[in-house]
């Protein structure tokens, strides 16, 4: 191991994680070599799936990880973390104090999302209208009607480096609120232009971050999950997984 060279592909929203984690861990391992990629879990599953090198692989979709731990010959599949959705707005006469469906049900609101298929943030928010549509079709065709997929798609515009997406796109006028995981709440609370506001709890999703690794990386694996890694990923603001490990 002391030669080795690991290559990570995580989803974009475990950027912040595992840099922290690969920073960290090379301090006991300081001669391997770690190359890590975030982006859209979709696309860069398609991308394992076609041969790029890939060693560690995370994605906030079970499914996206069972291809590729099926591609690495039945690689374990393990639960990492989980989050929730929330909706971030810039803060407005209009948007400050409001909750979240009362901000999705304003008709003046253009609503920006991730892309279902290549990114699950994007799926998970279709859930969320579904459930919506099962209490209100009315507001659900509404909100679906104003809403609109503006990153993590393969045709998406790139976000800057070093921006984050949803303040990116409120802050360049592209949408007025943006729907995404919750695990990024602690740099919106940061921000005294920003409003944040939980989903209703009879609304509440629960992504789950999953991982799976060639028996090259178990030792990095092992470190992600370890009380330390677990740590380390609840100060990037997500929760404790409360699934088992999956094979």
């Amino acid at each position: 191991m002391n030669n080795s060279r690991i290559s990570v592909l995580a989803a974009g929203s475990f950027f912040n994680a595992v840099a922290i984690l690969v920073q960290k861990y090379k301090e006991d391992y300081p001669n391997i070599q770690i190359d890590y990629r975030c982006g859209p879990a979709g696309i860069l599953r398609e991308k394992i799936l076609s041969g790029e090198a890939c060693n560690l692989f995370v994605s906030a979709d079970y499914k996206n990880a069972k291809k590729v731990s099926d591609a690495f010959c039945e690689a374990p599949v393990v639960p990492v973390c989980r989050s929730s959705l929330c909706v971030i707005a810039l803060k407005t006469a209009t948007t400050n104090g409001e909750d979240a469906i009362t901000l999705l049900s304003n008709p003046c609101m253009r609503i920006g999302t991730s892309t279902p298929g290549d990114d699950p943030c994007g799926d998970y928010t279709q859930k969320f209208f579904e459930m919506i549509r099962k209490e209100s079709p009315e507001l659900a065709n509404s909100i679906s009607a104003r809403s609109k997929a503006l990153v993590g798609g393969r045709h998406s515009n790139p976000v800057p480096s070093g921006k984050k997406a949803a303040l990116w796109l409120l802050e360049t006028g592209q949408c007025d609120v943006f729907i995404g995981y919750r695990a990024f709440w602690n740099t919106y609370k940061g921000k005294p232009e920003i409003v944040t506001a939980d989903i209703p709890q009879r609304y509440t999703i629960h992504p789950e971050w999953y991982m799976t690794y060639r028996p090259d990386a178990h030792r990095l694996a092992e470190f992600i999950v370890s009380p330390l890694g677990r740590s380390i990923i609840r100060s990037c603001g997500f929760l404790d997984s409360k699934s088992e490990l999956i094979r």
